[in-house]
């Protein structure tokens, strides 16, 4: 079925900003700006060439499909045009490195951040242990058990404490994620201590059914190993390329086995698992899907605009429901529009029995309408971009490095929601490295001492 002449026209503009910000790799904005583009083309124009026109067109009219596509094209226009303006807004001026200074290499600063996050988890580590009266076993390899076993278990909507146990969980999986980065950016026995502790703590995400989770815990290895690792570009390319193929192949796997969270039936059984592998694709990539169904229910009338508010719910999340007891529940309003309430469901007194994300650009237009939807979404992604900007520019600091990897690695997820849910570890990795820096007393870069030097670096 032949794809409409805006689809053609939206990969062109796409393929145009991606080749843009390349040849501009140098600037701060470039790299978050790369990972924004692959982002929103996987889960929008990656959608409809998966699943296909046909597909498409046995669900929705082509005037609302060719509305997403418009969408999506004025999202990349916007986006381009925000991001001069969050980085003048957000990066320090004074800032940058300077010619001629020179940095301390990563692997003499990252012992403080290290055993920092270390002790970090070690402590949450303990604490889960307790929880589970001592049966951690499942949690170092899942495969031994049958179901799923959590360090923190928590609820979709937590009661009065709930807080504790989702800062706890965020804050476990920022810490088993920090241990990838060190092991990419250290040396000599930090690198191999690191090595050992991702052997130990991955396999409790990896075999788990989230995998924004495992994104969050793989990419930001996969990005600094990619950016910052002192290997040769073609080896880079190839370690990429088959990281990502893991991914791919990985997320099919947990696809098939999420339901009852047994994993181990695909270590048990490899022909049949092997069989149900080629025979299944990635469910989930419908961001363009959903879309299309935000325009078609605006249209209808089934679904009210709510000017602002979905954002508004988005900033309150961070109280926690023990002070606000009758927090806004997120995202409940379009899963009722989507159909999947039950009156008779035991869950709490919503009875919404799922939530649908509704994508990084459908998040804007249910907000703020079908033209200016889009265009919202797209100023909070340059905004997200500045921000990281900012932290690249600072990068001599470790701190700051981790920040930027961190939050490049945490994009892909943003595809699906803007949201603190996919941020927290952000959030919490900002405070430490904040709280690390105001009483770190350690250099992270000098100026050479000869005057000649010292006189030109600092024009």
């Amino acid at each position: 079925m032949d794809f409409p002449l805006f689809f053609w026209i939206s990969l062109i503009v796409l393929a145009a900003l991606i080749t843009e910000a390349v040849l501009r790799w140098d600037k701060a904005w470039a790299k978050p700006a790369v990972a924004v583009y692959f982002t929103v083309g996987a889960w929008y124009p990656g959608n409809l060439l998966y699943s296909g026109m046909r597909h498409f067109q046995g669900l929705f009219s082509d005037s609302i499909i060719q509305t997403a596509i418009l969408q999506f094209i004025l999202f990349l226009v916007v986006f381009r045009l925000g991001i001069p303006i969050a980085c003048k807004l957000l990066i320090k001026r004074g800032f940058a490195f300077q010619a001629g200074a020179v940095m301390v290499p990563f692997h003499q600063q990252i012992s403080p951040l290290f055993w920092s996050i270390f002790t970090l988890w070690i402590t949450l580590f303990l604490v889960g242990t307790v929880r589970l009266d001592g049966d951690i076993l499942p949690v170092i390899w899942p495969p031994l058990a049958n179901e799923k076993v959590s360090l923190f278990v928590h609820e979709g909507i937590g009661g009065r404490t709930g807080f504790i146990t989702a800062i706890a969980q965020y804050s476990y999986q920022l810490s088993c994620g920090f241990f990838g980065v060190a092991f990419v950016l250290s040396r000599g026995w930090i690198r191999v201590f690191a090595f050992v502790l991702m052997c130990f703590t991955w396999p409790y995400f990896l075999f788990d059914r989230a995998r924004s989770a495992q994104l969050a815990i793989f990419m930001p290895t996969l990005i600094s190993y990619l950016l910052l690792a002192q290997t040769r570009l073609l080896f880079k390319s190839l370690i990429t390329i088959a990281g990502i193929a893991f991914i791919y192949c990985w997320f099919i796997l947990v696809s098939i086995y999420r339901s009852d969270y047994d994993m181990s039936k695909f270590l048990s059984a490899p022909r049949q698992s092997s069989r149900s592998f080629l025979e299944n694709r990635h469910m989930g990539l419908d961001m363009m899907e959903e879309l299309c169904n935000i325009n078609l229910f605006i249209e209808r009338g089934t679904y009210k605009v709510n000017y602002g508010e979905r954002y508004l719910h988005e900033v309150l999340n961070v109280i926690p429901r023990a002070i606000w007891n009758n927090k806004p529940l997120l995202g409940f309003d379009y899963a009722v529009a989507r159909g999947f309430m039950n009156p008779n469901a035991n869950f709490r007194e919503a009875g919404v029995v799922a939530t649908v994300s509704t994508g990084m650009i459908g998040q804007g237009v249910v907000n703020f309408g079908r033209l200016f939807g889009a265009a919202a979404a797209a100023l909070l992604m340059s905004s997200w971009v500045g921000l990281l900007a900012r932290h690249w520019s600072e990068r001599w600091v470790i701190g700051k490095t981790f920040l930027f990897i961190l939050g490049l690695g945490l994009t892909f997820n943003l595809g699906r929601d803007i949201t603190l849910l996919v941020l927290w570890p952000f959030v919490f990795a900002s405070f430490g490295v904040w709280f690390l820096g105001k009483y770190a007393k350690r250099p992270y870069f000098y100026i050479p001492t000869k005057p000649s030097i010292r006189n030109r670096s600092l024009k």
